[in-house]
């Protein structure tokens, strides 16, 4: 069988949908009037900034030195907001690991020999204790003189 498709002179089967009526159209725009005016009363703000931007990129605009300068401002804010939170979270973490260590040094510095340590203080703090210095024993005979 041979397609007719695309030569001059032969039908060709249309398989679109047959066309809207007028009246059909009617309905449907008067919906679609109603429901703008229903975002446009409850949203105005977002309407407006809507309308500016299509007539902005419709303008032209959209690949001007103006839209350049306006991306490259927006990203660099952007990169600010997101990296100041990491970074200070970051110092936080540091600060707090450094001071805890630091803390620990110092606790274990003022422990004497012969005391067992503060609660807490060591991986092993519950189950050790330093033991205490031998008594020094001396010679009897370095005390006579």
């Amino acid at each position: 069988m041979r397609s007719t498709l695309g030569q001059p002179g032969e039908a060709e089967d249309d398989h679109r949908a047959p066309p809207i009526g007028l009246s059909q159209v009617g309905p449907q725009l008067s919906a679609l009037r109603n429901r703008l005016d229903e975002e446009t009363e409850q949203h105005p703000l977002r309407t407006v900034a809507l309308a500016v931007g299509a007539g902005y990129v419709l303008g032209g605009g959209l690949f001007s030195k103006l839209s350049a300068r306006l991306v490259g401002v927006g990203l660099r804010v952007g990169l600010r907001m997101a990296f100041i939170p990491f970074v200070t979270q970051s110092l936080a973490v540091w600060s707090e690991d450094l001071f805890r260590s630091q803390r620990d040094r110092d606790r274990n510095r003022d422990i004497d020999v012969g005391q067992s340590p503060p609660s807490g203080v060591g991986p092993f703090a519950a189950e050790t204790t330093i033991p205490k210095k031998p008594a020094r024993q001396t010679d009897p005979k370095e005390n006579n003189p």
